[in-house]
């Protein structure tokens, strides 16, 4: 017997996210090389991601197997207006230190910032808790790279708080209705405009005529496969509202991943109880208006079923107000991740004097111990540190010398009028 056919699903999914792999060959079994990255269902094909790494997915039919190399990275989550991972992953290497004998990415390195902005310093003030210099210095570079986005994203990123997608006509007095199951893939579509923002979905309102459980898929336009799957259920009659944390963050412009804004939230009305056309369990809604978001639309959906493995119709879907016993409780954001990808350039120099005065302030904190002096022999004027960071006027005839602190200030203006350029950006000022 050949190999079976290869394995059908994504290949980069969130730590949490639910997905799942097909193959057209029937009857193997599911298993995954590493079950602290990532568990699959043998049966089912559906794997959680657990941990950031990579691993393989693997069918085996018989004594035959075929594999999927699949890499789970952390969550993508929106920290005050970006994706930290994603800018971390654009500005680590745009500043490096000299003294490690690595060639940065803007040829520019912390030693040109301030003369003590080096490897041998940094290894003396460090603490002795079991971690090598180069596990120090990524920690301090992720703290001066976080520090910087907070200095030019420092104002709240929210354009819509939490509200929900659809609610009730008002003074409607008609009573709740039902959808009737045909069959279909059905739910809720939201289109992303073209612009750098993020939709988060805070939390699930489901209201059926009967208790149950199911599946819900997300879908982007561009994959057949489900993005994520989340199991749900609920009571009978009454709403049941489903909290999905940090899940399920929506956005049109990514660096990576899903570059399409448009996004499919639903369920297959065969999965209800007894299902399809099955009377007993039935999608409760009411005639509703729709709230707006900022480049945001929600619209309920219905698609019929393919029988070619792409999972529903996008050339046949239905809008209308039925809602599908689904309301989504939504709010968005300003999605400042892809501008600062593309511009990466322009936080060097402010990253180069957040790092210096990091350095300089932890001299000044350990000088009195004389522990720096006593590791490295250096003779340091604490005096002459001070006036690094604060600045001073040598004499009545010289100038004023820029501290370290002023050229932060300065470099966080700069960094913020570069990134202004993008108009569609709401940055703190």
């Amino acid at each position: 017997m050949s190999a079976p056919n290869p394995i059908q699903g994504l290949t980069q999914i969130n730590v949490g996210s639910t997905t799942t792999f097909s193959s057209t060959t029937p009857g193997g079994v599911w298993s995954c090389s590493d079950t602290s990255i990532a568990t699959i269902i043998a049966g089912t094909g559906v794997a959680t991601a657990i941990g950031s790494g990579t691993c393989q997915i693997i069918y085996t039919v018989g004594s035959n197997t075929t594999a999927l190399n699949l890499t789970v990275q952390a969550q993508y989550s929106l920290t005050n207006g970006f994706n930290f991972n994603e800018c971390y992953n654009a500005l680590k290497n745009r500043v490096l230190w000299k003294s490690q004998g690595q060639t940065s990415d803007s040829q520019r390195y912390y030693e040109d910032f301030h003369k003590l902005n080096n490897t041998q310093l940094l290894d003396a003030l460090r603490p002795k808790d079991g971690y090598t210099l180069a596990q120090y210095l990524d920690n301090e570079q992720r703290a001066v790279i976080l520090t910087c986005l907070n200095a030019v994203y420092n104002k709240s990123q929210v354009l819509d708080r939490a509200k929900l997608a659809f609610f009730r006509l008002a003074g409607n007095q008609l009573p709740l209705q039902y959808v009737a199951n045909n069959n279909q893939f059905v739910g809720l579509r939201l289109n992303i405009g073209r612009v750098d923002r993020s939709i988060k979905l805070n939390s699930l309102q489901l209201w059926f005529s009967k208790a149950g459980s199911m599946n819900l898929y997300l879908f982007n336009d561009m994959i057949n496969a489900p993005v994520m799957t989340i199991p749900v259920s609920w009571t009978a009659n009454e709403q049941t509202v489903i909290n999905l944390g940090e899940k399920v963050i929506l956005s049109n412009l990514v660096p990576s991943a899903y570059k399409q804004g448009t996004w499919y939230f639903g369920y297959f009305q065969a999965d209800l109880i007894g299902g399809s056309n099955d009377p007993l369990t039935q999608a409760v809604y009411y005639p509703v208006t729709y709230s707006l978001f900022h480049s945001c639309s929600v619209l309920a959906f219905s698609a019929n079923l393919t029988t070619d493995g792409s999972y529903f119709s996008r050339n046949n879907i239905g809008a209308n107000n039925l809602m599908y016993g689904m309301n989504l409780e939504i709010s968005s954001f300003v999605d400042a991740t892809n501008n600062i990808v593309q511009n990466a350039h322009l936080f060097d120099e402010l990253m180069g004097n957040v790092m210096a005065v990091r350095s300089v302030e932890a001299n000044v904190f350990n000088y009195q111990t004389g522990a720096i002096q006593r590791a490295i022999g250096s003779d340091i004027e604490i005096s002459k540190l001070y006036a690094d960071l604060n600045g001073y006027k040598a004499n009545e005839f010289s100038p004023y010398v820029m501290g370290l602190k002023d050229k932060v200030n300065r470099s966080i203006g700069t960094v913020k009028s570069g990134m202004q350029n993008d108009k569609s950006l709401f940055i703190g000022s």
